[in-house]
């Protein structure tokens, strides 16, 4: 019984820490020990899939785990084990030392099915499925080395039932990754700020807690909000003096100060992240962002030295690091922002932050740098554009692409969706044309999708919410024997018609999405293309 206990508490130990592992392999790009560690880690987290059974069926019999007879056999033994409440049966294989250690089949799970234990399995196999889950289709293939197929809910079911004590030991964490789930996943903004500010009134200490709700504050466009919680963060953080964790919630105080144009506030935090970071993050995107900082305020001197080394910073496989470098060579060598890039970098900031009229302000305002007469309207530019096309210079067309990819997101922001889409396809005509700011391509397409898509999910609402309405009225009226009435009407097949039309067009533009290659933030824009995909496939299974 000694034996059992240590090793079912080993092996719950040893699947966090080769979790651990596995993330810090990621971290340095050596993705294949990555995914050794990860797949480690499934395997052990799976072999305690019975702790959890026996934890939530307490009354049932003896529960145990069944064994394949396969094995292999170098330093360890490995067993594979299945249960009967998993979906596949598919091998699973456990490593483990046979000469201290009882065949999992023997082992009575009822007897340490503990709550704190059982917490921490939950919360680890509900991070797989939610890790697996979100998964690109081009990284697939660890799923495949895992063996195993994840969804959604289950991860938030699991990370969910992790935290049905405040005091278990990986509630705090489960909840953070749960709160991440509703509102990123989900898009149930109400429910993760819950969870959030349950979380900051429980650990009032917790830096990670405030900087976490800072993050998704900045995600929904409040970024007051969230500069008030990155500040907590950095407070919390520097008085139980967390070093490099204290260094990171600054930069990204920063990157919020950044989003508001605060350009005089974001020097000294990024010249502090960039002369005591001990990591790679940040350090090209950042130093870019202090150069146009020192630009904006008049240091315009010290711009060169910091820009020259950019270059030796760059990740290959980070599009924010190739879009950093690409701005910094483009701007030692033309010797300087040009009036359209100062106006276009600040207005792209704004829109990040979802103050949508700010960024179309600030994007008009920078017109005038491509057309001397910046009162033409939209239809004045319609009108010109093919003339446009053929005799401008290649810098002219950069600018038209990425002014009116700036102008139709935040047309549609502000809920303009016509003007948006009338800008979005100026910025299609210039495929093939573009050589720098390819990626507004596929970002514009996928903009055009969501437009339809998004149309068709508000119709449907409306048509619901006047359903219910109709419902009502009937209710309320007086049964007589003259009055007779009859239910709303379903959709109409021209509507039905129209919807599918809609999203048919949406479907076309995110197969064209998916058709670009490389481009400036293409893993962002791929989640994205995955998204709307399922949105789409419901909508039309709906019809």
């Amino acid at each position: 019984e000694k034996k059992e206990k240590t090793h079912v508490h080993t092996t719950v130990a040893s699947a966090e820490l080769e979790l651990a592992l596995s993330l810090l392999n990621f971290k340095d790009h050596s993705f294949v020990k990555g995914a050794y560690h990860f797949r480690k880690s499934w395997k052990l987290y799976e072999e305690m899939i019975p702790l959890v059974n026996a934890f939530e069926n307490p009354n049932q019999g003896h529960s145990t785990s069944t064994s394949n007879t396969n094995t292999t056999t170098s330093n360890t033994t490995t067993t594979t084990a299945t249960t009967s409440t998993e979906k596949s049966t598919a091998n699973t294989s456990i490593e483990k030392n046979t000469t201290t250690v009882p065949p999992p089949t023997t082992i009575n799970f009822k007897k340490y099915a503990e709550a704190g234990l059982v917490s921490r399995v939950k919360f680890g196999l509900g991070l797989f499925h939610m890790v697996i889950s979100l998964l690109p289709p081009t990284f697939l293939w660890m799923a495949e080395i895992i063996g195993f197929e994840a969804d959604k809910e289950s991860a938030l079911q699991m990370l969910g039932s992790a935290t049905f004590s405040p005091h278990l030991p990986r509630a705090p964490h489960s909840t953070l990754l749960f709160a991440a789930l509703e509102h990123f996943i989900f898009g149930r903004a109400s429910k993760a700020d819950d969870l959030l500010q349950s979380l900051v009134n429980r650990y009032p200490s917790s830096a990670i807690c405030f900087f976490l709700y800072g993050v998704i504050k900045r995600v929904e466009g409040k970024i007051a909000d969230s500069a008030s919680m990155m500040e907590t963060a950095l407070q919390k953080s520097l008085q139980a003096n967390t070093g490099q964790l204290s260094l990171m919630i600054e930069y990204e105080l920063g990157h919020v100060y950044f989003l508001q144009g605060e350009w005089a506030l974001v020097i000294p935090i990024i010249e502090k992240y960039l002369g005591n970071t001990k990591s790679k993050n940040f350090k090209c995107y950042g130093s870019f962002k202090l150069g146009y900082c020192y630009w904006m305020t008049g240091q315009k001197e010290k711009i060169a030295e910091i820009y020259a080394k950019v270059n030796g910073f760059v990740r290959p496989n980070f599009t924010f690091d190739r879009l950093a470098n690409r701005k910094a060579q483009k701007f030692l060598k033309t010797g300087g922002f040009s009036k359209f890039d100062e106006k276009a970098i600040a207005a792209a900031s704004f829109l990040e932050a979802k103050d949508f009229k700010k960024a179309m302000n600030t994007i008009e305002e920078a017109l005038q740098y491509i057309y001397p007469d910046s009162n033409m309207s939209l239809l004045d530019l319609e009108e010109m554009f093919t003339n446009f096309i053929e005799d401008s210079q290649q810098q002219a067309r950069e600018n038209w692409g990425m002014y009116n990819y700036i102008l139709g997101c935040s047309f549609r922001g502000c809920d303009m969706v016509e003007n948006a889409k009338k800008c979005l396809n100026f910025v299609l005509k210039l495929e093939g044309l573009l050589q720098e700011e390819t990626y507004i391509l596929p970002h514009s397409y996928v903009e055009l999708a969501e437009i339809e898509i998004n149309s068709v999910i508000d119709e449907e609402l409306e048509k619901e919410n006047e359903q219910t309405s109709d419902r009502q009225e009937v209710i309320t009226k007086t049964e007589t024997a003259e009055t007779k009435t009859t239910p709303p009407e379903t959709q109409s097949p021209s509507s039905t018609q129209t919807c599918i039309s809609k999203l048919r067009w949406a479907e076309g533009y995110l197969k064209k999405a998916q058709g670009f290659g490389v481009y400036d933030f293409d893993k962002v824009l791929n989640y994205r293309i995955k998204k709307d995909f399922e949105k789409l496939n419901t909508e039309l299974k709906k019809l």
